[in-house]
């Protein structure tokens, strides 16, 4: 029996084209951010990873997907850096999210650590979560790592909870790079006293604020973050605390979202925002 016949006689299914199948996984990878998959067995990651198994096309379509974001604590820090760092550094052209949880009181990092984070070129989003409280008073390795992190030229959304910055902010400041285009600031407190002056800093990039719960003297200056072009603004403060919207908030904000008990003191144009939601707290 020739090819041909075997052919006739037992056709071969059709394959998916590629661009459905990256259609497909795509979709499952929308849901591969919504929680930890470490204690979920039917989190989508693991149906990524599955799905890199079948061949080596499949591979390829899901490699960005399953590397797409990197979350990292004290717990599982050194084996999986150590992985990308030294098997297959060539994984961090993927990652576009960092999640850190890192303990600054219990943790020191390596000295390889930095030169890690320092290769992740197309990181484009860095949520630094509780556990470190201040850069300024965090170990010199750990400092070093969140700098080269925050030296990323792509990084355009920063994410910190649960930190503390001088009364001045100029920490703060120090902190924040030129492309930012979102950043959040949640859970925030003064962490001492300083008698310097508060600066400003100009971002021309930054479209999106939110404030959540920051009781820091930053929200009373002047002056300190010039954001002409912000679009976006989303503030909260606990409903027993007086609170008003920061004076260096520009006019002209598209999006404003409020969570209180009453509507704050203001000093913005209400009538350019065309939408906003107020959320009574009760």
């Amino acid at each position: 029996m020739t090819e041909t016949e075997r052919k006739h006689l037992y056709p071969q299914p059709e394959k998916f084209p590629v661009e459905l199948i990256a259609e497909i996984i795509a979709i499952v990878a929308d849901g591969t951010q919504e929680c930890n998959p470490k204690n979920d067995e039917n989190h989508p990651f693991w149906t990524l990873a599955a799905s890199s198994l079948v061949s080596r096309t499949w591979t390829t379509i899901c490699r960005p997907h399953i590397f797409h974001t990197l979350s990292i604590s004290t717990e599982n820090t050194t084996a999986r850096l150590s992985f990308l760092h030294f098997d297959a550094p060539h994984l961090s052209e993927y990652i576009r999210t960092v999640h850190l949880w890192w303990n600054d009181d219990s943790c020191t990092a390596l000295a390889w650590f930095s030169e890690f984070f320092a290769r992740l070129k197309n990181l484009r989003a860095l949520h630094l979560d509780h556990g470190i409280s201040s850069l300024s008073m965090a170990p010199a390795s750990l400092s070093a790592v969140i700098v080269s992190t925050l030296a990323a030229p792509r990084l355009c959304k920063l994410v910190l909870n649960g930190w503390g910055f001088a009364s001045d902010a100029s920490d703060l400041l120090s902190m924040l790079p030129a492309t930012l285009e979102e950043l959040k600031l949640e859970d925030i407190m003064e962490t001492h006293v300083t008698e310097k002056a508060p600066s400003t800093v100009r971002f021309d990039a930054l479209r999106s604020l939110e404030l959540l719960d920051v009781f820091h003297p930053m929200l009373e200056f002047k002056s300190f973050i010039d954001c002409p072009n912000l679009e976006c603004l989303t503030a909260r403060w606990y409903h027993y605390e007086p609170w008003i919207l920061p004076p260096w908030i520009p006019d002209g904000l598209s999006e404003l979202e409020l969570y209180g008990m009453s509507l704050p003191r203001y000093h913005i144009d209400f009538q350019s925002a065309y939408s906003i939601r107020w959320i009574s707290c009760t």
